[in-house]
């Protein structure tokens, strides 16, 4: 039974990645005629900007499904709902934080880089990204309740409505600010499917009133 599980969870993980990478990319590939070399570049420059400042976030996702199988085994509730809490508290302020500090630093980063204006607006917005990354707490309980299916879902889900809206925005001859927009959109679509699923196991569960 158990490896039957190991081999279904590894299926879903394995499809669903497979399938969001190959529509990544055809997104990428409809990106790249739309906007060109340069915008393509500036596209790219403002998505690492985002990922750089979001990696000094503190992800608790691998202790929390350690120690929350310990207390799950031991019957330990409350102890496992207090962890949780501790998750979701840790994702807040590492949010928080993280935005803040990219928000702000996009312009000093834009003067030493000598980005254009427009380039230094466009990363600033694109930090509200950074507050939607509170997904430690749900990655950890769709784990621990083996419920894999719903994040292979949410990589496909998040790669189909990105593929979708860049295509019409390629067949409209838009320009980078709405694929900036795109990217945005379909990145805080991904976090907010995540958090609601993690949350929805839990209250399936039995496990409620978590932050109180």
């Amino acid at each position: 039974e158990v490896l039957q599980r190991m081999l279904r969870n590894i299926s879903y993980l394995v499809g669903g990645t497979a399938s969001a990478s190959l529509m990544g990319l055809v997104t990428l590939a409809l990106t790249a005629r739309a906007l060109g070399p340069e915008m393509l570049g500036i596209l790219a420059l403002i998505q690492a900007y985002n990922r750089l400042i979001d990696r000094a976030r503190v992800e608790c996702w691998q202790a929390l499904i350690k120690y929350g199988a310990d207390a799950l085994e031991n019957q330990r509730y409350d102890e496992f709902k207090s962890l949780l809490k501790f998750g979701v508290l840790v994702d807040v302020v590492g949010a928080l934080v993280a935005a803040a500090i990219a928000a702000v630093g996009v312009y000093l980063a834009g003067w030493w880089l000598d980005w254009a204006p427009e380039t230094t607006q466009m990363a600033s917005l694109f930090s509200v990204v950074i507050l939607f990354r509170i997904s430690s707490m749900p990655t950890a309980v769709l784990r621990l309740f083996d419920r894999f299916g719903i994040v292979a879902w949410q990589q496909v889900a998040t790669a189909a409505l990105r593929l979708l809206l860049t295509a019409v925005a390629y067949f409209a001859g838009a320009g980078l600010w709405a694929f900036v927009l795109i990217t945005m959109g379909t990145q805080i679509f991904g976090s907010v499917i995540l958090i609601v699923s993690g949350w929805r196991v839990l209250s399936r569960e039995g496990y409620r009133r978590i932050l109180s």
